[in-house]
């Protein structure tokens, strides 16, 4: 492992818009509970109607939500088909600021979730 790793300023390079702006989604209506995984996770109403799941960034990865955010935008600039997400910012019942990413639903009522831990899994019994 190297023990020095050489710093990069970034802050004068362009910047390229691709939509991914923070939404506040502190009113957006609580529709459902979502168990798994290992974040907090809430279904949420958008003010147009539409259903996207609200999750909370692990404290111990403060850049997570915005690389998940990335790599959906990456996959769907290479024309790969990928869920439509944001970073987003809320309030919790308590006050209290949270930010993550809000991912908006994309499978029909007819289509069940599968995580991909489970699918993994499926393939690689070692798979932890």
């Amino acid at each position: 492992m190297n023990a020095h790793r050489p710093s990069l300023d970034v802050s004068q390079w362009p910047r390229v818009d691709v939509g991914t702006a923070t939404r506040d989604a502190s009113s957006w209506p609580v529709v459902g509970e979502e168990n798994r995984g290992l974040r907090e996770k809430r279904w949420v109403r958008a003010p147009d109607g539409s259903v996207w799941l609200r999750k909370r960034h692990r404290p111990s990865r403060p850049y997570e939500p915005a690389i998940e955010v990335f790599a959906l935008e990456l996959a769907r600039a290479c024309q790969i088909e990928a869920a439509q997400a944001t970073l987003a910012f809320w309030r919790n019942h308590d006050g209290s600021a949270a930010h993550g990413v809000c991912v908006l639903r994309f499978l029909r009522p007819d289509e069940e979730l599968i995580g991909g831990h489970e699918v993994l899994c499926s393939v690689d019994h070692a798979y932890n």
